[in-house]
């Protein structure tokens, strides 16, 4: 019986219900409960089995180890929350440039002790290095909250950071030596310039991501990639990438020696902080370690066991870091890897698939030599494959509900791109290992290195680049057609866990059928209907999507953020069926309408982009047209009113009515069919729209998306009353000019038209 398996499951129950909000009246009278219930047991133990007993105890010490971690080491915390005019601090890490200004990771001194800290300021210092003392003004709160542009919530806390602080450094001072326990960040640093100088620039933030877990230069659109494909986890340093680094090790000084075990030990204890020391990387250091020490005490590794053993050194360390996705993730693949990939893998490799393959080829006709190295050849491909494809698996069935609450997405051909591109993952890590030691040793080799280990690179961002490119690559968790799908999939999995067989082949073949056919019934879904209109929730911007009949178009393409919002829209062509749109039309130049549009781009292939030919925000038009050139589009300037044929519609593009400022030079659209009418004013105020209607003859329309985002100096009461719409759509978010108006919404109510905003309805949909 695995008592410590039973024991930690029990434990991480207890920190679960601390870390995720029990009242601590109730901790610990659960805990007095359990502690009864253990003393109970453990006297009644002959009539009470242990697989109950054992969870009960674990549950108590989890609750009591988590009340006092947090009465110990939460609460000094609080009390130190507020202003420190005067903060001292020392960096543990090297700055690095946020949204809004810096931030850095130090450890503050308070009345009340030493935290770490999150520290985020605006000035620029200069580079600030591990060990550097920082002095300055800093407002002081607990990590939980919202600051420096970033959502914390727990996130931080899990990493052992329970503060962040806002404010302005006024003196770093650099010590002559640095204290040696920021060794492993200092080299850490080093071996990522060594890559960043021997690598080319295209693949040299891969590697730096997949061998230091550096992220911060790897682009939106390769993270974009990486996760809709499916391959996020490559580039997150997790068990996968110790265990090609302890690969090395016992290639060249063997399995379960004492001498392996003497260097196995400061190599991963090095890696763990050169790398930041996520859940994952611990995690897999110290099975690899139990692993490793197995055969030198004499006793079996048991893998359930030895992840319990994993479990129990983080959560005794911090409890809180059961609340990071990276713990969540990480535990959740290893388990579902040891309980359903080996019998899954012992199960499918009875079918002898190699021997298919040959008799394919018709090699038993062929020379014996060349059967038998083919037959060879064959064996060792189809079992690779096949180990990827039951990791892959077992490692979804537990990780897939945890992303799919946390993100709201499905990856949907993530088996296909783990097959294509997991057997280049360890080229890449070794490309990065010997690249940036020799780079550091001999630069000219060094780059020679890089040269070389940039294909493998190259081959993963490609396939990566193709897969999140096809039609429904990924599909949100609120889709019917998905939920359907994972529902089917448990059910398998449970129907074959309670069979009690070893034959997966054909609820696999089930799985997969299921999966091409929610997705092929998603897309038709997607795209059914003459028309679909949808307003984006991009926050304070605009972005709306049109299909009509087959032809898509896209009216501006901008938000809070600039690539997330491209990527938003990107999603939302391919989920339709197609990678292309027929049209993009910008309204005006303003970072809110056009800041997701070179993302857009990158995605999705456009056949023409209409443009205002005005001169506000020259830098910005310069951009655009850079980026539209490059991607292959036409560019079409509207200077005077033009007509496009849009399925069983028409898209009628004003052009700017007047030319004062760049609002007023907004482009206005109008979609007509003989089933539903829409009006985009972009930014236009009333004065702009009264020129529009005195130009222009208007007709009744079912849905106006308002102007400016709400504004009280657009969405007149003269255009209302003309147009008369059903609908008024405000595409608006978090902002401080206090959009949408009351007066706005009082105008809108007073035509009784019904209101739809995306800062409170999400994404607004019309379907005809």
């Amino acid at each position: 019986m695995r008592k410590l398996m039973l024991f930690v499951c029990g434990f991480a129950c207890g920190c679960a219900l601390c870390v995720y909000g029990l009242p601590a009246a109730m901790i610990l009278i659960g805990a007095a409960i359990c502690a009864g219930l253990t003393g109970i047991g453990f006297l009644l133990r002959r009539r009470i089995p242990a697989w109950l007993r054992i969870p009960v105890l674990g549950l108590t010490v989890g609750l009591l180890w988590a009340f006092a971690y947090g009465s110990l080491w939460i609460e000094p915390v609080r009390k130190a929350v507020g202003s420190q005019p005067e903060l001292q601090a020392e960096a543990c890490d090297y700055s690095r440039p946020t949204t809004y200004g810096f931030r850095v990771d130090a450890y503050v001194r308070t009345e009340q002790g030493t935290f770490k800290a999150r520290l985020y300021y605006k000035n620029d210092p200069g580079q600030i290095q591990p060990g550097d003392r920082i002095s300055g003004e800093f407002e002081l709160e607990l990590s939980d909250r919202s600051s420096g542009g970033e959502e914390l919530n727990r996130a931080l806390l899990a990493r052992g950071i329970p503060l962040t602080g806002t404010g302005k450094i006024s003196a770093v001072n650099r010590p002559v030596k640095a204290p040696v326990r920021y060794l492993p960040v200092r080299i850490g640093a080093r071996l990522r310039q060594s890559l960043r100088d021997s690598v080319p620039a295209d693949a040299s933030p891969f590697l730096q991501a997949i061998f230091t877990g550096d992220k911060t230069e790897l682009s939106y659109g390769t993270q974009s990639d990486l996760t809709d494909a499916g391959l996020s986890h490559v580039v997150a340093v997790s068990g996968m990438h110790v265990g090609i680094l302890m690969g090395f090790v016992l290639f060249f000084f063997g399995f379960g020696k004492k001498r392996t075990l003497l260097l196995t030990v400061p190599l991963l204890l090095f890696y763990v902080l050169m790398t930041g020391a996520s859940a994952s990387v611990i995690r897999a250091s110290v099975m690899l370690l139990l692993i490793q020490l197995a055969p030198i005490v004499k006793r079996e590794n048991d893998p359930l066991t030895t992840l319990s053993a994993a479990a129990l050194w983080i959560l005794g360390t911090n409890p809180w870091s059961l609340a990071g996705l990276s713990f969540q993730l990480s535990f959740a693949a290893m388990t579902g890897i040891i309980l359903f990939s080996g019998p899954m893998y012992e199960s499918l490799s009875k079918s002898r698939p190699w021997v298919l393959v040959k008799d394919w080829v018709g090699i038993k006709r062929g020379p014996l030599f060349l059967a038998g190295r083919l037959t060879k050849l064959c064996k060792r491909l189809s079992s690779g494959c096949l180990a990827i494809l039951c990791a892959t698996v077992g490692a979804l069935l537990l990780t897939t509900p945890i992303v799919a609450l946390q993100f709201g997405r499905f990856s949907t051909y993530t088996l296909l791109s783990n097959l294509l591109t997991l057997w280049a993952i360890p080229l890449c890590f070794a490309g990065a290992l010997l690249t940036s030691l020799t780079g550091l040793l001999y630069p000219p080799a060094g780059r020679l290195l890089g040269g070389l280990a940039a294909w493998p690179v190259r081959y993963v961002l490609w396939v990566s680049h193709w897969i999140s490119g096809l039609p429904a690559a990924v599909m949100p968790i609120s889709s019917p057609y998905v939920i359907a799908f994972l529902a089917f999939v448990y059910l398998v999995a449970v129907l074959v866990i309670a069979a009690r067989r070893k034959r997966f082949g054909m609820p696999l073949l089930c799985v997969l059928t299921a999966l091409c056919a929610s997705a092929a019934v998603f897309c038709l879904d997607a795209s059914a209907g003459r028309l679909t209109i949808a307003v984006l929730d991009v926050g304070q911007g605009q972005c709306v999507f049109l299909r009509s009949k087959g032809y898509t178009a896209m009216i501006d393409c901008g938000g809070t953020q600039g690539d997330p919002v491209g990527d938003l829209a990107a999603e939302k062509v391919k989920q339709g069926g197609s990678a292309k749109l027929d049209a993009l039309i910008l309204s005006h130049y303003d970072q809110d309408h056009v800041n997701g549009v070179p993302e857009l781009l990158r995605q999705i292939r456009v056949d023409t982009v209409y443009l205002p030919d005005v001169s506000f925000e020259p830098e910005t038009r310069a951009e655009l047209e850079q980026a539209i050139a490059g991607s292959g589009a036409r560019i079409v300037y509207v200077t005077e009113d033009c007509s496009i044929q849009a399925g069983e519609g028409s898209l009628t593009v004003f052009a700017p009515v007047s030319t004062y400022d760049s609002n007023a030079a907004s482009l206005a659209v109008l979609f007509s069919s003989p089933e539903y009418g829409m009006l985009v004013t972009g930014d236009l105020d009333r004065y702009s729209e009264y020129d529009l209607l005195l130009s222009h003859s208007l007709p009744r329309v079912n849905l106006l998306v308002a102007g400016h985002h709400g504004s009280g100096g657009s969405t007149s009461e003269e255009l209302l009353e003309a147009i008369l719409p059903e609908a008024v759509a405000i595409s608006v978010g978090k902002n401080s000019y206090g959009h949408p108006a009351q007066e706005t919404l009082d105008r809108i109510a007073k035509i009784r038209a019904a209101v739809y905003r995306t800062d409170q309805n999400g994404e607004i949909v019309i379907r005809r």
